[in-house]
C-alpha cells in the first residue's frame, strides 16, 4: 500500500476503495437492448430520410450530428451490455425471486451516463421537432 504523508502528518492512501456490485433484473436489461434496437432502426431510417430529401424541414447541420450521437450511444449501450451478460453472472432476488444480472460498479456508472446521454439526445431532437418514439 502506497502512503504520502503530508507535513501536518496527515497519511494519504493512493489506494482505491474496493469497487462495490450492483444487480439489474434480467427483464430490465432486455428492455435497455430492446429501446437500443428500436432507436438505431428509427434513427436509420430517419438518418436516411435526411440525407435522401433536397428539401428537408430539418436544419441538417444540427439535427444529423444529434442523430449520429444517438446512433452511437445505443451502439455503446449495447455492447457494454454484450460484454457484461456475454459471461453473466447471476444474483437470486429475494423479493422477485427471479435472477439478476451482476454488475461492477464501473460498468453501472459507464451505463448510467451512456443512458443519460442517450436521454440527452433525444430530448435535443425532440426541440427539433424531430421525434424518436414510433407513431
Amino acid at each position: 500500500m502506497a502512503t504520502q504523508i503530508y507535513s501536518s502528518g496527515w497519511k494519504v492512501s493512493e489506494e482505491s476503495p474496493p469497487s462495490q456490485v450492483y444487480t439489474l433484473p434480467q427483464g430490465y436489461v432486455n428492455e435497455i437492448l430492446d429501446e437500443c434496437n428500436l432507436q438505431i432502426s428509427i434513427a436509420s431510417g430517419f438518418l436516411k430520410e435526411i440525407l435522401d430529401t433536397e428539401h428537408s424541414s430539418h436544419n441538417k447541420e444540427v439535427v444529423l450530428p444529434i442523430i449520429s450521437e444517438l446512433m452511437w450511444v445505443n451502439y455503446s449501450i449495447k455492447h457494454k451490455l454484450n460484454v457484461e451478460i456475454s459471461t453473466p453472472a447471476y444474483a437470486k432476488n429475494e423479493i422477485t425471486q427471479e435472477d439478476d444480472h451482476i454488475f461492477t460498479e464501473r460498468s453501472i456508472t459507464d451505463l448510467q451516463n451512456l443512458l443519460i446521454t442517450r436521454y440527452m439526445a433525444v430530448d435535443d431532437l425532440n426541440r427539433f421537432s424531430c421525434s424518436i418514439g414510433l407513431h
